[in-house]
């Protein structure tokens, strides 16, 4: 009989760690592992993609801090071999249910996050939970990072108190292109010059204001437009500097789109400027696509993904000047897209598997479910 894996989530958004759990989720049951879900709250946009991987069992509870008497009892009723905390406040809830007794089941604490970062940015909140962390992280039996940097880091910020750690990449199916939507086309209609784009959240951690910035320094020598895919709660503050920065219509707001690789593909060049980045899965998607990539070398994954700056350009975070001058070098560069693309297929759902399989000291079972 295969291992019952239980993996335990706030919400079924439609984030990295949730895009990725899904995505290792399809191949495990592929390979015959029973899979189910544990979580918080229903109503997420990624609800019924789920549910067809295995059951959705919702706690219906209004924080995540709150649901670790439901959480007992729904491990008690479901009996899984394994119960995989995916992210910080679910790795917390459960390793305090591990550490009253009310959990008995081995605990995988699945670290989407590069903590020493995220908890610094968070002020006093942040202190509190660095406590919480070193407290209840050495409960669980293995705390897994999605970089080998970000796992060094939950170490290092846990120490004294050990815990055991490993990384796993994350998983990144190859990204598929289809026929554009009307709004695609449109958007596409508007690039003029070569198009530098980047995906994800419109939030601080991904600094977006340092690579508007980067791109006004860019276009005062070279034409070409900023190509945005995403969208988030600093749209509004990014819009508007983008007016104050004087770049019009060279700036496209794309928003939150069904398929990003629609729009990815018409880049000629992919830039993140985070200042935290736990993995990345869209470098992974635009190397994927052949596109050159520029990227700031910020905790911690860039420089792992990108191999020490051998797949991409890496540059100091925060540092607009030193983007733009990346940027101009390689759009003038010539680029192996085919090296791109081989580099991409190491962060592949079937290596990511049998990574995250290996971490867990489950023998891998690659036949596919009856």
């Amino acid at each position: 009989m295969s291992a019952r894996l239980a993996f335990y989530m706030p919400y079924l958004a439609v984030g990295g760690a949730e895009k990725s759990t899904l995505w290792l989720t399809q191949e495990l049951k592929r390979r015959g592992y029973d899979v189910r879900f544990i979580v918080d709250r229903r109503g997420g946009p990624l609800d019924d993609a789920f549910a067809e991987v295995g059951p959705v069992r919702y706690l219906d509870a209004p924080r995540t801090a709150l649901a670790g008497p439901a959480l007992a009892k729904a491990i008690k009723e479901e009996a899984p071999d394994l119960l995989i905390a995916v992210m910080t406040h679910n790795i917390l809830t459960a390793a305090l249910m591990k550490r009253v007794g009310l959990i008995r089941t081995p605990l995988i604490g699945w670290e989407h996050a590069v903590l020493s970062s995220m908890r610094a940015a968070r002020g006093v909140r942040g202190k509190v939970e660095t406590r919480l962390i070193r407290a209840l992280y050495p409960a669980c039996d293995k705390i897994i990072g999605v970089s080998k940097g970000a796992a060094e880091d939950a170490v290092a910020l846990c120490a004294p108190n050990a815990i055991n750690a490993a990384h796993v990449y994350n998983a990144v199916p190859p990204p598929k292109t289809g026929p554009l939507t009307p709004s695609e086309q449109a958007f596409i209609a508007r690039i003029k010059g070569p198009c530098i784009v980047s995906l994800g959240r419109l939030n601080a951690a991904k600094d977006f204001k340092t690579l508007m910035r980067a791109f006004q320094y860019f276009s005062r020598r070279s034409a070409g437009t900023l190509l945005l895919i995403g969208d988030g709660e600093e749209r509004t503050a990014l819009e508007a500097a983008a007016t104050g920065f004087g770049l019009g219509d060279k700036v496209i707001f794309a928003g939150q789109v069904e398929n990003p690789a629609n729009l990815l593909a018409k880049g000629d060049l992919f830039v993140s400027s985070s200042i935290t980045e736990s993995f990345g899965i869209a470098i992974v998607e635009a190397m994927a696509l052949g596109l050159p990539i520029v990227a700031t070398d910020c905790p911690t994954a860039p420089r792992e993904v990108l191999a020490d700056g051998r797949y991409g350009a890496l540059v100091p975070v925060g540092d607009a000047m030193a983007m733009a001058k990346a940027m101009r070098e390689a759009l003038d560069a010539t680029h192996d897209k085919d090296a791109l693309r081989a580099r991409a297929q190491d962060f592949s759902v079937a290596a990511a598997a049998d990574a995250f399989l290996a971490a867990l000291d489950i023998a891998p079972q690659h036949q596919a479910a009856a």
